[in-house]
């Protein structure tokens, strides 16, 4: 009997020293929620289109023009949860004319547990259309949100990376997707 009972202490003992390492790494993953907050656009008219026949006379709310439609945005990183997350990247999508965060993450500044880091973004393209039909889509979140995966990289304090995956498509309780490996 107490050789049983000291290999159960010896099997005990060496799971008690092999799982917290292994939960510390692999299972202690901080979860970073992805979100955008308000919709301040702005249209900028330009130059007529081509699309427009001047050989006759038209009404100049017909007109067509290649206006520039911008949307400002506040991009929100919120930890919800106990692990502080270190060498947050945002991988995608790439920041371009179309997408362009105000200032870059500094991705030596930890997301500690319960707290958020928030950025200014702004969204921006050239539509051909009528003023009203410009007027109007600058009225609705901007297609590149909603069309494009916002993916985030970052580690625990053990170096493991973990990804949010942010689908603007889906309902809100579904946005964020929180993935162990990204390709």
């Amino acid at each position: 009997m107490d050789l049983i009972s000291g290999l159960i202490t010896i099997g005990k003992t060496i799971i008690g020293t092999i799982i917290p390492p292994l939960k510390k790494k692999f299972f202690d993953q901080p979860k970073i929620y992805i979100r955008f907050d308000g919709n301040g656009a702005s249209r900028i008219p330009g130059p007529a289109s081509q699309k427009n026949d001047f050989s006759k006379p038209f009404n100049q709310f017909e007109l067509i023009r290649i206006d520039t439609l911008k949307w400002r945005y506040r991009l929100i990183f919120r930890n919800n949860s106990e692990h502080p997350a270190y060498n947050i990247k945002l991988l995608s999508p790439k920041q371009d004319s179309a997408f362009m965060l105000e200032k870059k993450i500094d991705n030596l500044l930890p997301l500690l547990q319960n707290t958020e880091l928030v950025h200014n973004v702004e969204f921006q393209f050239e539509m051909e259309g009528t003023g009203s039909e410009t007027a109007d889509a600058a009225d609705k979140h901007p297609d590149f949100l909603l069309k494009n995966k916002f993916v985030l990289e970052y580690t625990n304090v053990k170096g493991t990376k973990f990804y949010t995956i942010f689908d603007g498509l889906k309902e809100e309780e579904k946005r964020n997707q929180f993935v162990r490996t990204f390709k």
